[in-house]
């Protein structure tokens, strides 16, 4: 059972946004409730959508560029991007505190998939 939970990516998307939500709210503990309610959603939802995209974009990004690291690198960017200028528009109070840890996490998995996922050197 734990196996075919694993497997599915629903589990990774909800628990991805529970994670980082959930870390959104420590970093922004210290403002009011609202900025702090909405700096948690807004990070679940980015994160969850992160989780279920983020893969696909590395594999076809890995498909195209020359260099493994090209692909991880532009997925990350992509991933920081979208965290800081979502959080900015939004008004999270702790900015970096919030991102930096989704950050690591992304960074961390697509750097490992890539480099898993490389295509062998042709010589």
């Amino acid at each position: 059972m734990i196996r075919r939970l694993a497997s599915q990516t629903w589990v990774h998307v909800t628990f991805g946004a529970v994670l980082m939500g959930s870390w959104s709210f420590y970093a922004n503990r210290h403002h009011e409730v609202s900025e702090t309610v909405r700096a948690a959603v807004l990070q679940a939802a980015l994160s969850g959508f992160l989780t279920a995209c983020l893969k696909m974009i590395a594999d076809r990004l890995l498909r195209f560029l020359p260099h493994w690291s090209l692909a991880a690198g532009t997925s990350l960017l992509f991933s920081a991007t979208l965290l800081l200028a979502a959080h900015r528009v939004s008004g999270t109070p702790e900015l970096a505190a919030t991102v930096s840890v989704p950050l690591l996490v992304s960074g961390s998995y697509i750097f490992a998939y890539c480099y898993i996922r490389r295509r062998p050197s042709l010589g």
